[in-house]
């Protein structure tokens, strides 16, 4: 249920840096802003923390200019790194192919346009047809520096849910800096998400040489094209 969570947590981020819309005007415009000045931004990370369990997630977005002759989207690199005590898990997402590592075992697989994008869409496609509602709060402060503050009321992802389903929504209470209208904090019940190092040229994605060794990740996933059906048996 936690980890289910989490992952709408994720979606929930997405939904904001994608520049999801808001009921609320006045909030719906800072949204707009918040978006903007993410997307703008060539890299930054994002750390996840659910107290409870003792995990953490730290992602690190890059956003690079593609290589010659290859797809707008493989300028895109990321590097997602779980921990829980003795659990560990990393995700890589370089140059099209993801790669998986549970606990030092190595799966990989390319991934297409289509595959890339529904990473992302499978994820966001409750929230489509559910945008949050957004609604401003008191300034608030942190570590010395007075921040804006938005109230997000999020549909949760119906579509990530395996088992007992989510709650109906999420609410997070999102920090921005009201100059440059980047993300500082959001916390939402049992967790939080922190942002930061924006732009910061030590910011890097580089697959470790163990993973050379990955073997193909046979599993299906969003984007694949469907099985072709078999033909009856005579």
């Amino acid at each position: 249920m936690k980890s289910r969570t989490i992952a709408a947590a994720f979606a929930i981020t997405l939904s904001m840096l994608m520049g999801r819309s808001a009921a609320a005007d006045d909030a719906a415009a800072i949204l707009a802003k918040i978006g903007r000045a993410q997307a703008a931004q060539p890299s930054f990370v994002m750390t996840t923390t659910l107290a409870p369990l003792g995990l953490s997630i730290v992602a690190t977005f890059i956003h690079r200019p593609p290589k010659p002759g290859t797809s707008a989207l493989s300028g895109y690199a990321a590097h997602l790194e779980s921990n829980a005590g003795a659990f560990k898990a990393e995700t890589y997402i370089i140059d099209s192919v993801m790669y998986l590592s549970y606990n030092g075992v190595w799966q990989k697989k390319p991934l297409s346009d289509a595959q890339l994008t529904s990473q992302l869409h499978v994820m966001l496609a409750d929230l489509n047809d559910h945008p949050p509602v957004a609604t401003m709060q008191l300034d608030r402060v942190d570590a010395g520096k007075t921040y804006g503050d938005l109230r997000l009321v999020i549909p949760t992802p119906q579509t990530m849910t395996v088992g007992a389903p989510l709650p109906a929504s999420l609410t997070l209470e999102c920090m921005y800096d009201k100059t440059t209208y980047l993300m500082h904090e959001c916390d939402g019940d049992q967790f939080s998400i922190a942002y930061g190092r924006y732009g910061d040229p030590a910011n890097v994605v580089v697959l470790p040489a163990a993973a050379a060794n990955a073997t193909p990740l046979t599993l299906p996933m969003p984007g694949d094209s469907p099985a072709p059906a078999s033909s009856p048996a005579r």
